[in-house]
């Protein structure tokens, strides 16, 4: 309903904005670069017609930033409230949802606007904060899957380590500094150029004009996070397969531990039975011993017997007992395997995922700095709500992808019903 009535506001605001936009005068220099000053006098020309389209489109740009939000709600409540997903790794997922769901409460919100009218109708001020706020959290999100990369990695690699105590701790503070980055990096260059640059009534997309600032920041922001995900990512999946090499060399060695203690089972059982045949059979043909002797070679066979037979099954006991244990172990490593496989599985989805959402963004954007007409309009504002969608769609993997926060969340769904 918030997200609803939000959106009414906006449409009737910039309904009067439209109306009013010929008016507007068009103060940009030829330095700083606009994207959308080619559909303004478009759009102020066919106001009606744009605030009818508005008014269609208005529902189901509310719908997506409503499913946006709530699924990175429902994470963090999951994440809080199931002792289960108390774990390290989650404590990324729970921050991750955090930025992603501001992305869809206050990005996404304005960017509605902008789709709707292809102008920005709301001022300087609200222009800066969204600016600021669209770069810092989309950052700061994509920082976050950098972090999750890394989690899985030193699992893989670093077992111990990474089951320390100490590892909260590292986990904690690496996602302040992925917070503070995400702000630092954006916050203060936009806030200068927007306040030092000429007015743009109608343009809200942040170009500066300084060309060098944008593929540095393009760089540094935007693709070295994608090469440090596929590194981790790669590296992870060279590990995998060492380790499952490692583990059918276990479950082989086990498998000829095992024939080995039933084929001297078997020989040592035989043995005894042919030493009490060749007693019996000695005794027999001499027939001229006395039931004494006789007596005492019952009694030394019986003792033999017993001697041989204890000795005989005990001995491939001890034999299976290393078999055993070693099977136990090699069910741990596989168990392990698995989670490991799992998490890689979900890693692997998601950073596709990013990949898709966010190319398109990471190529417009330096490439609109140095050509304002080689991108046109609707397909650099694409660019921006497929990075967008990366928000939505975050948390819908995870559920997808993973039993526990599946688990979580029908015991969410059972305790709600119960109220």
């Amino acid at each position: 309903m918030f997200m609803l009535c939000f959106t009414r506001i906006i449409f009737q605001t910039t309904t009067q904005h439209v109306m009013m936009a010929s008016t507007l005068p068009e103060e940009t220099s030829s330095d700083w670069v606009t994207i959308n000053s080619d559909v303004t006098t478009e759009s102020a020309s066919t106001g009606s017609d744009s605030a009818g389209i508005a008014y269609v489109l208005s529902l189901p740009l509310a719908l997506v930033i409503l499913l946006t939000v709530s699924a990175n709600v429902i994470v963090i409540v999951c994440v809080k409230s199931d002792k289960k997903l108390w774990k390290p790794t989650n404590l990324y997922v729970a921050s991750l949802a955090v930025a992603d769901a501001v992305v869809g409460l206050v990005v996404m919100s304005f960017m509605t606007v902008y789709t709707l009218y292809r102008l920005w109708p709301l001022g300087e001020d609200l222009c800066t904060l969204w600016a600021c706020v669209d770069f810092a959290m989309c950052t700061i999100s994509m920082l976050h899957l950098c972090l999750i990369a890394q989690d899985r990695y030193t699992a893989l690699s670093q077992p111990i380590k990474y089951r320390s105590p100490t590892r909260w701790r590292f986990v904690m503070a690496s996602i302040t500094v992925a917070w503070i980055l995400g702000l630092l990096v954006w916050i203060p260059p936009i806030v200068y150029y927007r306040k030092t640059g000429p007015p743009t009534p109608n343009d809200c997309y942040f170009i500066p004009p300084n060309r060098t600032y944008i593929l540095v920041q393009s760089i540094l922001v935007y693709y070295t996070p994608i090469l440090i995900m596929l590194y981790f990512y790669v590296i992870c999946l060279w590990g995998l397969r060492g380790r499952m090499r490692k583990i059918q060399d276990m479950a082989g060695a086990a498998g000829n531990q095992n024939a080995g203690g039933q084929v001297a089972t078997v020989t040592g059982a035989s043995g005894v039975a042919s030493q009490q045949r060749s007693a019996w059979t000695t005794e027999e043909d001499s027939g001229s011993v006395a039931v004494s002797q006789m007596t005492t070679t019952v009694s030394t066979i019986n003792t033999s017997d017993q001697t041989s037979t204890l000795a005989s099954t005990t001995e491939p006991r001890n034999q299976l007992t290393k078999p055993r244990d070693n099977r136990q172990g090699l069910t741990q490593q596989q168990r392990r395997h698995a989670e490991h496989v799992r998490s890689l599985r979900t890693l692997g989805v998601i950073m596709a995922t990013f990949l898709f959402c966010w190319l398109p963004f990471c190529l417009f954007w330096p490439i609109a700095a140095h050509c304002e007409t080689c991108i046109p309009a609707r397909v650099y504002e694409y660019s921006y709500w497929a990075a967008y969608l990366n928000s939505t769609v975050n948390p819908a993997l995870y559920f997808v992808c993973n039993k526990e926060f599946r688990a979580a969340f029908g015991k969410l769904v059972r305790r709600l019903r119960k109220r």
